[in-house]
């Protein structure tokens, strides 16, 4: 975990996503979440229905990727995707970080 995010009404979405199985808890900076990602794992729920590779374990066993600039369209930012077909972002994107990987920080316009 590297932040918090809650809802208007206070539920915590990090929790909410690792207790159904869609996101992993990052032991590296917290332990928070990993009651919840071991009840979901136990339970098969998520991405623990099949098989995949941990993010972490996929990034250090990959080459960095050479990063695209977003592409202003006519419905805000265009990204390419990995796969197929553009993200369409309606936000401005402010770059937090150059270091390989890193995303971008986003705020609604």
């Amino acid at each position: 975990m590297v932040a918090k995010v809650f809802s208007p009404n206070g539920v915590d979405i990090g929790r909410r996503l690792v207790s159904a199985g869609w996101a992993l808890a990052y032991r590296r900076y917290s332990m928070d979440y990993v009651a919840a990602e071991n009840e979901a794992r136990k339970a098969k729920r998520g991405m623990w229905r099949g098989t995949f590779v941990k993010p972490w374990k996929w990034r250090a066993s990959s080459p960095p990727r050479r990063p695209q600039a977003p592409v202003l369209g006519t419905t805000g930012i265009e990204k390419p995707a990995l796969g197929s077909g553009l993200i369409r972002l309606h936000y401005a994107a402010k770059p937090i970080s150059t270091r390989k990987r890193e995303g971008c920080f986003r705020q609604p316009r």
